[in-house]
């Protein structure tokens, strides 16, 4: 079944909680992973072993002297501290529970994840470590671009249309001058009725 996903938002040098439940009871786990995901490549921040033996428990480089680990796997609930937020941690994490089972051990997921979002103290966007983004961005403004030639060379055939149109002499305007040079022939024929020659 798929996880329910809380939302988690902080800004960089803060703290952060995750709480780690196992979604299912009866039994301990033997051990956890913290994993972060959303992110390439996705990356083990957190494993510990029920023994908790100084070879049992690894933190990732990135994590180091940042993270706090409160309650343990006999406990109902696994608290980890992330400190010293950075605009890296954002991404997707996720408890994973690890239980002995025959004949091989079951991985079952937290009840809960966690989407962390960090904000940035400064005004500058460091848009290129996000490559695809950068590609999405520039993917539109060529579209948009695109799109304003379009509709501009739309309107410029649109205008020469309507000038071809008011200049074009119109039927009616024709007939009209047709018979305005008629009209002089028209009279001098009757005036010629009216007085013949003798």
């Amino acid at each position: 079944a798929r996880q329910e996903v809380m939302y988690i938002k902080g800004s960089e040098g803060q703290s952060v909680d995750l709480s780690c439940t196992p979604e299912q009871t009866g039994g301990a786990p033997v051990s956890l992973y913290l994993t972060h995901r959303c992110v390439r490549p996705e990356r083990e921040v957190l494993f510990m072993a029920k023994d908790q033996s100084p070879g049992t428990v690894r933190v990732n480089r990135l994590y180091k002297d940042r993270l706090k680990v409160t309650g343990g796997l006999n406990s109902d609930l696994l608290n980890v501290t992330i400190a010293h937020l950075q605009r890296t941690d954002t991404g997707l994490y996720i408890c994973e529970f690890v239980y002995t089972a025959d004949p091989s051990d079951r991985t079952v997921s937290g009840s809960l994840e966690f989407f962390l979002f960090v904000e940035g103290t400064e005004s500058v966007c460091q848009c290129s470590s996000y490559p695809p983004l950068i590609y999405a961005i520039s993917a539109a403004a060529g579209l948009l671009l695109l799109v304003l030639i379009w509709l501009c060379a739309a309107e410029c055939v649109s205008s020469l249309i309507h000038l071809n149109l008011t200049t074009i002499p119109q039927p009616s305007m024709l007939m009209s001058k047709s018979k305005g040079r008629g009209s002089p022939h028209c009279h001098s024929r009757n005036y010629f009725r009216l007085f013949p020659d003798t």
